[in-house]
C-alpha cells in the first residue's frame, strides 16, 4: 500500500514536470519559427519533448499501475517482442540518416530529423533490453510491467533530476576552487578561451564526477523494491531498465546539439544504452545482494558498483582526451579517419571499440547471471502475492 501511494505522488510530479516541458517545448518553438537561432533553439526544443515524453507517457503509465496496485489488480508478467526487430529497426533508421547525411538533407526537414532521432535513440536500447531478457530465457525468473515501467520512467525522471542537480553542484564547487573557470567551456572544450586548468576541471568532472553520481542515482527506483525482488536476474533487469531510461533522455539530448550531424553522433553514441543499461543492471544487483543476501554482500555489492563506475569512467576518459594538455590533446584532436562518406577522430574509434567490449562483457555477464541465479518463479504477479498471503496490490 505505501508503495502504490508513493508511486500514485511521484507519477503526478512527473505528468506535472511532463506539462511544463511541453510549455516549454511550445516556447521554444513560436521562438524558432520568428528567428534563425535554430542551432541554439533546436536542442533545447528536442530536450523538452524528451522530458514531455518521460513525464506525461512515462507519468502517466505509472499513474494507472499505481491506481491498479491500489485497486488490488495484479499485474502482467513482462514480456518483450525478439530482439532481433529492434535492431533492424536501427539500422534502417541509422542507414537512412548515413544516406541523408551523404546527399547533405539530414536536417532538410526538422519534423522528420527528430522522428529519426528519437528513434536512433530508443531502438537500440531496446535491442539491448530484449537481448538480455532472450539470453535469460532458460533461467527461471519474471517481472511485472508495473516494475518495468516503474524503473525505466524513474531512470527517465528521478535518475535524470539527481544526477543533474548533483553533477551541477559538483561543477560550481569546482569552478569555485579553479577562479580561471570559464562556463562557456562546458559548452565547447576546444575554444581558445580556455586554459589548461579548466580543461583539467572539465576531465575531472567527466571521469571522476559523472561515474560516481551517475551511477549511484540510476538505479534508485530499483532499489526502492529491493524488499521485495524476487532474484538478481529480477534487480538486474529493472537496474538495466531504469539505465534505459536514463540513456533515452540523455542519448536523445546529445544527438540534438549535434544536430547537423546526427547521424554520426548517433553510430558514434550505440554503445550508450550498453553503458548505462549494463552499469544500472550491475548497481541494481548490488543492491540485490545488500538488502537480500547474507553472504558477502557487502563484497559483492561494493564489486558490483565498482565495476559500474570503472566502465563509465573509462568510456569517458577516451571521450575526453582531446582536453589533454598539448601536444597530445591537439594531436588527438585533429586526427581523422575519413571513410569518404563519414569520418571518425581518434577518440570515436575508441567508444567504438569500448561498444564492442562493454557488449562482449554483457554477455558474460547475463550468461554468469543464468547459471547462479535459477529461483523458482511463479506464473505471474498475482500467483505470487497470493501464494504468500499478500495483496497484489503491494506488487509494485
Amino acid at each position: 500500500m505505501t508503495l502504490g501511494i508513493i508511486g500514485l505522488i511521484c507519477s503526478g510530479l512527473a505528468l506535472l514536470a511532463g506539462l511544463g516541458s511541453l510549455a516549454l517545448a511550445g516556447i521554444t518553438l513560436l521562438v524558432s519559427s520568428t528567428s534563425r537561432s535554430t542551432g541554439v533553439l533546436y536542442p533545447l526544443t528536442v530536450q523538452s519533448l524528451v522530458y514531455t515524453c518521460a513525464g506525461l507517457l512515462g507519468g502517466g503509465f505509472c499513474l494507472y499501475h499505481s491506481i491498479r496496485s491500489l485497486l488490488g489488480k495484479p499485474s502482467h508478467v513482462l514480456k518483450m517482442p525478439p530482439f532481433w526487430i529492434f535492431l533492424i529497426g536501427y539500422v534502417v533508421t541509422l542507414a537512412i540518416g548515413l544516406v541523408l547525411q551523404a546527399t547533405h538533407q539530414a536536417v532538410a526537414f526538422l519534423p522528420a530529423t527528430t522522428v529519426l532521432i528519437f528513434l536512433t535513440a530508443i531502438f537500440p536500447a531496446l535491442t539491448l533490453l530484449t537481448l538480455g531478457m532472450h539470453l535469460l530465457r532458460q533461467a527461471r525468473w519474471s517481472t511485472t510491467w508495473r516494475r518495468f515501467t516503474l524503473a525505466l520512467t524513474s531512470g527517465a525522471t528521478m535518475g535524470i533530476l539527481f544526477a543533474s542537480l548533483l553533477e551541477l553542484s559538483a561543477t560550481l564547487l569546482l569552478a569555485a576552487a579553479g577562479p580561471n573557470f570559464n562556463p562557456a567551456c562546458l559548452n565547447d572544450p576546444s575554444n581558445p578561451v580556455c586554459q589548461t586548468g579548466t580543461k583539467t576541471l572539465l576531465i575531472v568532472l567527466a571521469v571522476v564526477v559523472a561515474p560516481l553520481v551517475e551511477e549511484t542515482v540510476k538505479p534508485l527506483g530499483v532499489a526502492l523494491l529491493g524488499g521485495r525482488l524476487t532474484s538478481g536476474i529480477e534487480a538486474f533487469i529493472l537496474g538495466m531498465s531504469a539505465g534505459i531510461g536514463f540513456d533515452l533522455v540523455e542519448t536523445i539530448g546529445y544527438i540534438s546539439m549535434g544536430y547537423s550531424d546526427w547521424a554520426h553522433v548517433a553510430l558514434v553514441r550505440s554503445g550508450a544504452g550498453l553503458l548505462h543499461g549494463l552499469g544500472a543492471g550491475m548497481v541494481a544487483l548490488g543492491w540485490y545482494h545488500l538488502i537480500r543476501t547474507k553472504q558477502r554482500r557487502f563484497r559483492l555489492g561494493f564489486a558490483c558498483w565498482l565495476y559500474a563506475v570503472l566502465q563509465h569512467a573509462l568510456w569517458n576518459a577516451c571521450g575526453s582526451l582531446s582536453l589533454l594538455p598539448a601536444p597530445v590533446g591537439p594531436a588527438i584532436q585533429s586526427w581523422q579517419l575519413n571513410l569518404g562518406f563519414i569520418s571518425f577522430g581518434l577518440d570515436e574509434l575508441l567508444i567504438l571499440l569500448l561498444t564492442i567490449i562493454f557488449l562482449v562483457l554483457f554477455i558474460l555477464i547475463v550468461r554468469w547471471l543464468r547459471a547462479h541465479y535459477q529461483e523458482p518463479m511463479p506464473a505471474s504477479a498475482g500467483a505470487a502475492d497470493s501464494s504468500s498471503g499478500r495483496s497484489a496490490a503491494v506488487g509494485v
